[in-house]
C-alpha cells in the first residue's frame, strides 16, 4: 500500500513537471534602444512595449492582442515614436480583453504615436481604446475605436499637462456604465474633427472634460448618447470644450442632457444642433454654483 502512494505521487509530479514544460510560453515583444527599427511580424498575441527612445514602424498588415489584466496590446513609453500605416485593404488590428487592459497607450514626455486606419476593439472592465498620458502625444486618422468594458471605459483619453490627442475621421464606440466616447483631464488638450462618437448605457457621456486648463475641441462631429443619465458634452472644474462647425449632439433617455457645465467649466458651441429625446433632458444644463 505504501509503495503504491508513492508511485501515485511520482506519477503526478512527472505529469505536472511535463504539463509546465509542454505549456506554450507568451510574453511581451519589447523593444528597446532601437532606431528605424520594423516590426517584422504581422502577429503579436502577447502586445508590444516601445521603450527607449527607439522609432518604429510597421509595414503591412499587422495585427496585435492581449487577455491578460493590464496589459495594452501596443505602449509606446521612454520618449519613444511609433508610426502605424494601414491601408484601404489591409487595417491594423488591436484587441483586448482583458481588465484595464487599453488597446493603444503613448505614456512620457516626447513620445509619440502617429497611427491610420486602425480598428481597435477592447472588451475588458475599465479598459481605454487609445490613451495619452504624463505629456506624450498621439494623432490617429481615418480609425475604428470600440470600448465595450464596464467601469469608466473610454474610447479616446488624454490626461496629464502637455499630454494632446488629436483623432480625424475617427469612429468611437462606447458602451457599459460610466463609459466616455472622449476623455480630457489634469490639463490635456484633445482635438476630434469629422468624427463620430455613440455611447450607450446608464451615465455615459459622449464628451467629458475636466480640470483646469483642460481644453477639448469638437468639429463637424456627430455624438450620439443612449442611455438615462448619459450626457452628450460635460465639463466641470474649470475646463474648456469648443464644439462647432455643423456639429450634431443628441441625447436618448431620461435625465440625459445635450450639454451640462458646472464648476466654474466653459462651454462654447456655434453653428451646431443640439436635441434631446427623453424625460427631463435639458439641451444646456447648467448645475448653479455650491454656496
Amino acid at each position: 500500500m505504501q509503495y503504491q502512494k508513492i508511485a501515485k505521487q511520482i506519477i503526478r509530479r512527472f505529469a505536472l513537471a511535463f504539463w509546465m514544460q509542454t505549456e506554450p510560453v507568451f510574453s511581451i515583444e519589447t523593444i528597446e534602444n532601437k532606431k528605424n527599427y520594423i516590426l517584422d511580424k504581422e502577429t503579436y498575441n502577447e502586445g508590444i512595449d516601445i521603450k527607449g527612445q527607439s522609432t518604429v514602424e510597421n509595414q503591412g498588415a499587422l495585427s496585435v492582442s492581449t487577455s491578460s489584466k493590464k496589459t495594452p496590446a501596443i505602449k509606446v513609453n521612454e520618449g519613444s515614436t511609433l508610426t502605424l500605416k494601414g491601408s484601404d485593404n489591409k487595417w491594423i488590428n488591436v484587441t483586448t480583453s482583458g481588465e484595464k487592459s487599453s488597446g493603444l497607450i503613448a505614456s512620457g514626455t516626447g513620445t509619440e504615436i502617429t497611427a491610420n486606419k486602425m480598428d481597435i476593439t477592447t472588451t475588458g472592465k475599465g479598459s481605454d481604446g487609445v490613451k495619452a498620458e504624463y505629456n506624450a502625444g498621439i494623432i490617429i486618422n481615418e480609425s475604428k475605436i470600440t470600448s465595450e468594458g464596464e467601469g469608466f471605459s473610454k474610447g479616446v483619453w488624454a490626461t496629464g499637462k502637455q499630454s494632446n490627442l488629436i483623432g480625424n475621421y475617427l469612429k468611437i464606440k462606447v458602451k457599459g456604465k460610466e463609459a466616455r466616447g472622449v476623455s480630457a483631464q489634469s490639463g490635456a488638450s484633445v482635438m476630434i474633427n469629422g468624427s463620430v462618437i455613440r455611447g450607450e448605457g446608464e451615465d455615459v457621456n459622449g464628451i467629458l472634460a475636466s480640470d483646469k486648463n483642460t481644453n477639448v475641441e469638437g468639429n463637424n462631429l456627430t455624438v450620439e448618447v443612449k442611455g438615462q443619465e448619459g450626457h452628450g458634452v460635460r465639463a466641470y472644474r474649470e475646463a474648456t470644450v469648443n464644439i462647432q462647425n455643423n456639429s450634431v449632439i443628441r441625447t436618448h433617455g431620461a435625465f440625459s442632457h445635450a450639454a451640462m457645465l458646472f464648476d466654474k467649466a466653459t462651454l462654447n458651441i456655434s453653428d451646431s444642433h443640439l436635441k434631446t429625446t427623453g424625460a427631463d433632458s435639458a439641451i444646456l444644463y447648467i448645475d448653479p454654483p455650491k454656496k
